[in-house]
């Protein structure tokens, strides 16, 4: 979830859409409200502009980190 720079509305990922709920400063919740799909992750630049990741193609496989590992002439 991500607020609004004001903080009087927070932005958050369901079912696949952003959605964005306002915030009273009593702690008053508004109605969700479905803003477009989210494909990707997201954030709230300061001047109120989503900046959305969107994954293209087919996702890198993982890699491995291998740690305290030597070549096989040090590893004596």
């Amino acid at each position: 979830p991500r607020w609004r720079r004001d903080g009087r509305e927070l932005y958050y990922r369901s079912r696949d859409m952003l959605v964005a709920v306002t915030v009273d400063a009593d702690g008053t919740v508004g109605e969700e409200v479905e803003l477009f799909p989210l494909p990707g992750a997201f954030d709230v630049a300061p001047d109120g502009r989503f900046l959305v990741i969107e994954p293209e193609g087919e996702v890198s496989p993982p890699i491995t980190v291998m740690l305290d590992w030597l070549p096989p002439e040090l590893a004596q």
